[in-house]
């Protein structure tokens, strides 16, 4: 008996019309699906007349299910992944159950399809070198900000994902980390009926978002200018005393790598990567 796959499969984003023949036919085929969200996968199902078992698999209990899983593939059983919208494993804990499959030596099959993350970033018309996905910022802020210091200065269009409630704190850090000159596009609700699509600079942007925007939100960020630039040679030594310096008068990560990346005519990025270097350097010796 062959051993079961695991199919790993994109769903809408919001209109259930987005999903691919192939995903239908292996959803119905499959001996179990596993949801992130049993409630808003029953509704695509309940479209598509799919009455396959479906069991949650969420942040919280995706252990527990890994035995099980790996049983009923071993079985030759097929299992479905879903999310709740989009892709899974992206941004959510479907990796769990993935790794944990792999780690077994069994069959993972992605059938591709919707995303929010390249669904904005083919409308979004922004300048950068590629693009970086980036997903949810850490929500501690000493984390979240010097996240942010490292990519201030990254030549790819950014892409965030972030819940309403906290989108007008994030334009915020954004305008201060990135400058307010930064082109950004807002999408919101996407391929839904209430889609929306903001386009502007930080600075304006930020002025103009409402307080209570509601729904799911993905935010794109052109790619730094300074990138493209090169600056001046610098001697690695002459930077690290320079950066030494700064450290010890307790400035924060971000002021050192400003102050240094504008004196010295330097990315942003170059100046904040070498002094975390230093500073986990001066943490071991």
């Amino acid at each position: 008996m062959s051993p079961g796959t695991l199919f790993v499969i994109a769903t809408p984003i919001g209109n259930l019309e987005d999903i691919t023949f192939r995903a239908v036919r292996i959803l119905g085929d499959s001996a179990l699906i596993l949801a992130e969200d049993t409630r808003r996968t029953r509704k695509l199902l309940s479209r598509y007349e799919i009455s396959t078992p479906l069991i949650s698999c969420n942040a919280r209990n995706a252990g527990s299910k890994i035995t099980k899983t790996v049983r009923l593939l071993k079985e030759g059983k097929d299992i479905s992944l879903v999310t709740d919208a989009g892709t899974p494993a992206v941004s959510d804990p479907g990796n769990v159950i993935v790794n944990a499959v792999a780690d077994e030596g069994g069959r993972v099959c992605p059938v591709p399809g919707p995303s929010a993350a390249i669904s904005a970033l083919s409308i979004c018309g922004l300048k950068g070198e590629g693009f970086r996905f980036v997903g949810f910022l850490p929500k501690q802020k000493n984390r979240r900000h010097r996240r942010l210091g490292a990519l201030a200065e990254d030549g790819a269009v950014l892409i965030f994902y972030e819940a309403p409630g906290r989108l007008r704190r994030m334009l915020v850090e954004f305008r201060d980390f990135f400058g307010s000159e930064r082109m950004a596009v807002i999408c919101r609700e996407l391929t839904k009926i209430h889609e929306d699509i903001t386009r502007g600079s930080l600075g304006v942007i930020c002025e103009d978002i409402a307080e209570d925007i509601k729904g799911e939100v993905t935010v794109l960020i052109e790619g730094s200018p300074a990138a493209s630039k090169a600056g001046p040679e610098i001697d690695d030594g002459v930077l690290d005393d320079l950066i030494l310096k700064e450290i010890h008068t307790d400035a924060s990560l971000r002021d050192i790598a400003l102050r240094l990346s504008r004196r010295l005519e330097l990315p942003r990025k170059t100046v904040y990567d070498r002094a975390v270097r230093i500073i986990n350097q001066e943490k071991g010796s």
